[in-house]
């Protein structure tokens, strides 16, 4: 898998490369969803105590490909990382890794996923989950400000195929008799694999204590790979619990779900679509919703932020069950128009050096053009972050003649501070598309970002490492609405 998607999210994904090698320097056979079965099994080693010293640069050359061995290995390269041994943890990456990137763009990235999270405590926990023939591992380390999730991917000769950074905060209290949490699984209704079935999803069904059957909205995040919460910035704001728990206290149930390749990250091929991404996994959780004996069936409806907003009329389309969408923050237009406005805008703020801009907005330009003119030959090529099956997966969608189509209610939201989806552009265009339609509504809210906080000013990710939530007043816009119909 290629990195994927740099629009209309963030996330912070290091390494993500497909191809592995095994002990005969052959490469595997790629998985794909028809073939593979997961069976995951888990192994945890409890490390208490930071070492004294760095450790020993090859200090485990015979380790084992076993959840413990890689266990064992990862809190190792945790504690190489920690104490910027940088160059013990490269000598682990697979060759195609390395082709990819260079020494210096690991010291980087590490070093700044830390700098805005306090001091080192200590590391809490390493996990191990066999899946196919890869084995990942997290590693939990502990920092005053947050937490530190360190994910490996490693393939049969105990190299890394991938390596993941992202934050993972203590979890916050809520009002527990107002709002009930329940752990899901989304794939499965009532014990029963749904769809496919080879990849459930972690999830929560939030619900408000008190109201008997309850509307229920579905969560559906921007593009990245992101956890259920769609936790995002140095201070992991979670704009997604915001959204479920604001419901709830307002009478109004929520599923939200880890995305396919947040949960399986080793599991993303280079033939992946925005069906495997996103749209096959939003219909297992309108099958849950469905199911459920304790909410209202018929007023069962999609909230879609970022990509998820820009997907709400095909999700509709494809779900006809629904009762309407909230589109947060999307848009009708095509993803890489928007990935080239935003790299255009970054060059001129300064993101890239003068002597490098005319090449960069070059080449995203090429690359660009060259999604919307896709041929088989390319389709293996990685542009603007993803391959081409999950470009020609996504143009196929003609989102503006479908949402002139829809006649279910639909509510449209917008930042006016969205420096990554553009009010004067986005927003003002899915309101043209509607013009006169009964069944469309539109709200621009003054002063928020991408994700619907305060802005801070700036027009860039830092805005989103201020410790922020989503402004009750769109909590309560929702509410109202979704109580409407």
């Amino acid at each position: 898998m290629k990195r994927v998607l740099l629009g209309l999210g963030c996330s912070l994904l290091i390494l993500s490369m497909v191809s592995c090698k095994g002990k005969n320097n052959k490469t595997d056979q790629v998985i794909s969803e028809g073939e593979l079965t997961v069976t995951p099994t888990i192994t945890e080693a409890i490390i208490t105590d930071m070492p004294k010293e760095t450790p020993t640069p090859g200090l485990i050359d015979s380790v084992e490909f076993s959840e413990n061995g890689m266990a064992d290995l990862s809190a190792k390269l945790t504690q190489d990382l920690l104490t910027e041994n940088f160059e013990e943890v490269y000598s682990y990456l697979a060759d195609t890794v390395k082709e990819q990137l260079a020494l210096p763009d690991l010291e980087k990235a590490f070093r700044s996923t830390v700098e805005r999270i306090g001091e080192l405590v200590s590391v809490t926990s390493v996990k191990a989950t066999k899946t196919g023939e890869y084995i990942s591992v997290d590693s939990l380390v502990e920092y005053t400000e947050n937490g530190l999730k360190i994910s490996y991917v490693y393939n049969k000769d105990c190299k890394l195929e991938k390596l993941w950074f992202s934050y993972q905060p203590i979890e916050e209290e809520y009002d527990k008799e107002k709002i009930e949490e329940i752990d899901i699984t989304i794939g499965i209704t009532n014990g029963v694999t749904a769809g496919e079935g080879e990849f459930p999803l972690d999830g929560i069904l939030t619900m408000p204590k008190g109201i008997k059957n309850p509307p229920i909205v579905i969560l559906v995040q921007g593009s990245g790979q992101s956890d259920m919460d769609e936790t995002i910035g140095g201070t992991s704001n979670k704009p997604f619990r915001d959204i479920a728990r604001g419901l709830a206290s307002e009478g109004i149930a929520s599923i939200r779900y880890n995305k396919r390749f947040y949960q399986y990250m080793d599991q993303a091929t280079d033939t992946m679509t925005i069906y495997d991404e996103v749209l096959k996994d939003v219909t297992y959780a309108i099958q849950y919703a469905k199911s459920l004996t304790d909410v209202n069936t018929e007023k069962v409806f999609v909230l879609g932020h970022s990509l998820g907003g820009m997907l709400c009329p095909k999700i509709a389309a494809d779900n006809p069950e629904i009762a309407g969408f909230i589109s947060l923050a999307g848009s009708p237009r095509k993803l890489e128009d928007i990935i080239l406005d935003q790299a255009t805008e970054a060059a001129e703020n300064g993101e890239v050096s003068e002597t490098e801009k005319t090449l960069y907005l070059d080449t995203m330009k090429a690359q660009s053009d060259q999604i919307k003119n896709l041929t088989e030959e390319n389709l293996n090529e990685p542009l603007l972050g993803a391959n081409g099956y999950y470009w020609m997966s996504l143009n196929e969608i003609d989102t503006p003649k479908i949402v002139a189509n829809l006649t279910i209610p639909m509510l449209f939201m917008q930042g006016e501070a969205d420096f990554q989806v553009y009010p004067e552009v986005d927003f003002e265009m899915w309101k043209e598309l509607l013009k006169g339609k009964d069944n469309a509504t539109f709200q621009l809210y003054e002063g928020l970002n991408h994700l619907f906080m305060p802005t801070t000013g700036v027009r860039d990710i830092s805005d989103y490492s201020v410790k922020s939530k989503v402004d009750e007043k769109v909590i309560l816009a929702i509410a109202e609405w979704v109580k409407e119909y």
